[in-house]
């Protein structure tokens, strides 16, 4: 997992990077990203349906309680696994663009919309104010960001690689630590439902669609 180390200021809206001790992709992010792919290949409805969500929604957390209920089959074997909305919403939408890699293609023609700085919050609603920042804001470079192995050194070089959009999503007079994987797995979802939206794709799996 690579984390960055973050300060924002006030003086040109600039954050200085410091590189935190890097730590190797753990065994249960591989599990995790083997439990969606479970899931789309048995689910492939229920899964895109908790992708059209709204992150951090009630809505949210109620369809994934659902989806891990319906996918108790893909559990097996696979011990410790986190139940947390956020990487696992985040493993399924890469599960799906996988699948169906015209469709993170598509991505790449998304509009770019200039950085809108989020206000401060905190936790969760944090990575998804800043992830959905730099998504909108350079979804060209998030498909790039995607198509890189998970905690590899072209994915940290593919991060960096969103340049001053970086600091103009991040809120300022604030320090926070980077997860660049919890980022991913957050820009991974809202990528997929803004291909989503952009489609008008409603109900079904965008895989099939792209078939």
């Amino acid at each position: 997992m690579r984390r960055l180390m973050w300060i924002g200021g006030a003086v040109a809206a600039g954050l200085v990077p410091v590189e935190a001790p890097a730590q190797k992709l753990v065994a249960k992010q591989i599990v995790l990203h083997e439990f969606a792919d479970c899931l789309v290949k048995n689910a492939p409805g229920k899964s895109h349906r908790l992708l059209l969500t709204e992150l951090g929604s009630t809505e949210e957390q109620k369809v994934a309680v659902e989806i891990s209920m319906a996918g108790s089959a893909c559990l097996r074997g696979r011990p410790g696994l986190t139940m947390q909305v956020g990487p696992i919403r985040g493993a399924i939408a890469e599960a799906h663009l996988r699948r169906a890699p015209a469709l993170l293609a598509r991505g790449s023609t998304l509009a770019s919309i200039a950085p809108v700085r989020p206000a401060k919050a905190d936790g969760r609603a944090f990575v998804i104010a800043y992830a959905g920042c730099l998504t909108t804001s350079a979804p060209q470079q998030s498909v790039a960001l995607l198509q890189t192995p998970l905690a590899s050194p072209d994915e940290r070089a593919a991060f960096l690689k969103y340049g001053d959009t970086l600091p103009a999503c991040m809120p300022l007079d604030q320090r926070y630590t980077i997860d660049i994987t919890n980022l991913r797995n957050h820009i991974a979802a809202i990528l997929y439902r803004n291909i989503a939206g952009q489609r008008g794709v409603a109900g079904e799996s965008m895989t099939e669609a792209a078939e």
